[in-house]
């Protein structure tokens, strides 16, 4: 509400020497904002029973003071001395030696009190009609009816007038809610615990409670229970929980920056706000007071800005992990003066600039994460060297190479990942002081490895060396026998794969990739009777599949493709009960013998496979159920489903006339086996299949889209 009047109130005031001075006030203007409630809806004109109004906040006054014509509010320090007055009940500054305004008569000498008995909460009421026209007025009996509603999902008491209930302990009971409004009704009292019962609520809403209080063990159970909120943003008021010692948020759907207030819980120990959508920096500040702090989880948010260099004062963390954030900037220093950490994540933001070179003091670090970032330089020896070190991961960075010291010997680390770098030259054989080392990953580097480089890793189960500028098969992995993965593939890796390679005895080997090199000559006969993945694509392989495949009992995923491979495909392939993906196109295999092809119910988007007309046995293709488009196509070899009986192409999309040259060549279909001898039979397999004589029994006929 405004008010702006082009007033003029002339007062005469006695000054203190007894002269009557001509005080003029113009130009008053008046701001406020005010709240009005209509209320209750009737149907006597004027259709509500009351107005209730309150001011929402200080109302803010402006005017002009004039002295014999002059304006005194222009004079420096003036208007604020009038304010002063106004607000205080005295007078400073220059004006008061020359004039005493006599200002308890005009009533400015304590507004606040005015303005406190209509501020909100505290309403006013003009009665427009008689009766009683609040909503609920007074209070809510805790064994009333609303309570016994165990159905109820929406219930939405604001904006009433309940003064002086609390809320009631058996609100508990009405487990079915999925949004509760409490709002502006003037609850007071205790929140009490029962209402984290309510784990269905989606939406709580207990803003302007001005009388509600909230302890620690209430909020921490709600925190826990309350799984389905819709979270907003964490109120300032997480300030007032000064003793609180753990919090975790995780997963909450919060937004929003980070209220400074929360830098009052000064006697936390565990801080989890991660997997939020939380936004803006971390205050220095903030940070620096969780001097109990032992663990902090801010990942999985979008924080930006620098991460504050605060940590040297927080020496109890043992955790702190800042994972997939928007943070820019250098590696905080102060991190490696933390004697306690365990755990350090900083993946996935955008921190740039090398690593502090100057030792490191984290003698408890078992695990360190700095992947996914911009981080440059040279990996500095300490990363290396630090006593418990389990893992290290860097790759996805710029890191050009490592530090000139060698790698001292360390047992503890068995994780190393580099992937992904600048790193160029040879092999670091100094990686081989890593006695217990298990993973090691180059791939998406410079590195080459030399012919004849002999080193020993004694425990060494999954190598990745992918994207690098090999020339050769690693010499080193003759004294590796614990492979479990090897990744050799898009490398420079040319001529047959030697002898040494295939006999090496890897039982516990289940993934080989050597796929995208210059691999020539025949297929070996591999001994790697557990492999379950086994990639060979683009390569220039040559001559027929190996028998030893047939061994490969537990392969899921078998990729030949794009290779010269040739001859018929084992049929040991179609009784590997694990095989999932087989791919062998862009080969010159045949399946000569094949029979059956069945293909329906599945999602293959393409045209019209003519190429398998082919397949000189084969008697039923079932295409049903797919996404073939486009015209049945003509077959361009010398067979063309010449011996084709059943033939199924319903629920696809094809189009276009049915070629006559095609189903003319169906010749099979009007003939029975063994009808020259007396000896009626159709479809009757050579070999007597089981397989076959199932599928026969299986056999449905679909007309217009309607199976039979």
């Amino acid at each position: 509400m405004q008010w702006d009047g082009n007033t003029s109130i002339i007062l005469d005031v006695m000054t203190c020497l007894g002269v009557a001075l001509p005080v003029e006030v113009k130009n008053i203007a008046f701001a406020g904002t005010f709240r009005l409630i209509f209320r209750r809806l009737v149907d006597e004109f004027p259709c509500f029973g009351a107005v209730y109004y309150s001011l929402r906040q200080k109302k803010k006054l402006d005017y002009t003071l004039k002295v014999f014509g002059g304006d005194m509010t222009a004079i420096p320090g003036v208007s604020d001395a009038i304010e002063a007055y106004r607000c205080h009940g005295y007078l400073a500054g220059v004006a008061k030696p020359y004039f005493e305004v006599v200002a308890t008569r005009i009533g400015w000498n304590h507004p606040d009190a005015v303005e406190d008995s209509i501020m909100w909460p505290v309403r006013k009421v003009i009665r427009i009609l008689p009766g009683d026209h609040s909503l609920l007025p007074g209070s809510i009996h805790p064994n009333s009816i609303l309570y016994q509603l165990h159905h109820l999902q929406t219930l939405n008491l604001a904006y009433n007038d309940v003064y002086p209930s609390s809320i009631p302990h058996n609100i508990g009971g009405l487990t079915n809610l999925r949004h509760l409004n409490l709002s502006d009704a003037w609850f007071q009292g205790k929140i009490p615990t029962e209402i984290s019962y309510l784990s269905n609520l989606v939406s709580l809403d207990l803003s302007n409670s001005y009388a509600l209080e909230l302890d620690e063990r209430t909020f921490e159970t709600m925190l826990q229970n309350l799984t389905n909120l819709e979270a907003g943003e964490i109120p300032d008021s997480i300030g007032n929980f000064s003793s609180l010692k753990y919090l975790n948020l995780q997963q909450c759907q919060f937004s929003g920056s980070i209220p400074d207030s929360i830098g009052n819980l000064t006697l936390i120990t565990e801080l989890d706000l991660s997997y939020n959508h939380f936004t803006g920096r971390i205050i220095p500040s903030t940070i620096s007071k969780f001097k109990h702090l032992t663990r902090l989880d801010l990942s999985s948010n979008s924080f930006s800005g620098e991460i504050p260099d605060v940590f040297s004062n927080l020496q109890k963390l043992r955790y702190l992990d800042f994972f997939n954030n928007s943070f820019i900037g250098p590696f905080p220093a102060s991190i490696l003066s933390l004697t306690r950490l365990e755990h350090l994540g900083l993946s996935s933001n955008s921190l740039s600039g090398p690593l502090p070179s100057n030792t490191s003091m984290l003698p408890k670090l078992i695990h360190l994460n700095l992947s996914y970032n911009s981080l440059n330089g040279t990996i500095p020896s300490w990363v290396f060297s630090l006593p418990l070190l389990y893992s290290v991961s860097l790759q996805h960075n710029r890191f050009r190479g490592l530090a000139d010291e060698v790698i001292k010997t360390n047992p503890t680390l068995k994780e190393l990942h580099l992937s992904n770098n600048q790193l160029s030259g040879s092999f670091p054989q100094s990686l081989a002081n890593l006695t217990n080392l298990e993973t090691l990953g180059i791939s998406s580097n410079n590195i080459t490895v030399d012919e004849g480089m002999n080193i020993t890793f004694l425990s060494l189960s999954s190598l990745f060396l992918s994207s690098c500028q090999l020339k050769h098969f690693p010499y080193f992995l003759r004294n590796v026998n614990t492979l479990v993965y090897l990744d050799i593939s898009n490398n420079k890796i040319s001529g047959q794969i030697p002898n040494w390679f295939s006999g090496m005895r890897w039982d516990s080997l289940i993934f080989l990739n050597l796929s995208h090199n210059s691999l020539t000559g025949n297929l070996p006969q591999f001994r790697y009777d557990n492999l379950g993945y086994l990639d060979l694509k683009f390569n220039s392989l040559q001559g027929p599949l190996p028998s030893s495949i047939c061994n490969m009992s537990k392969l899921m995923l078998l990729d030949l493709s794009h290779n010269y491979l040739s001859n018929s495909v084992p049929h040991c392939l179609g009784s590997m009960g694990l095989l999932t993906a087989l791919d062998l196109k862009r080969n010159n295999l045949t399946c000569y013998g094949l029979e059956v092809l069945d293909v329906g119910n599945n999602a293959i988007n393409d045209t019209f496979p003519a190429w398998l007309g082919i397949l000189q046995e084969l008697q039923v293709l079932i295409l049903k159920s797919n996404k073939f488009h486009g015209p049945i196509s003509t077959c361009h070899t010398e067979f063309c489903f010449t011996k084709l009986r059943i033939f199924d192409l319903s629920r696809n999309d094809f189009s276009g006339s049915l070629p006559a040259k095609v189903f003319g060549n169906f010749k099979a279909m009007i003939k029975l086996d063994g009808e020259d001898i007396g000896n009626i039979k159709y479809m009757t397999s050579l070999l007597n299949s089981p397989f076959v004589t199932s599928y026969e029994n299986s056999v449905s006929l679909v007309i217009k889209g309607q199976d039979l």
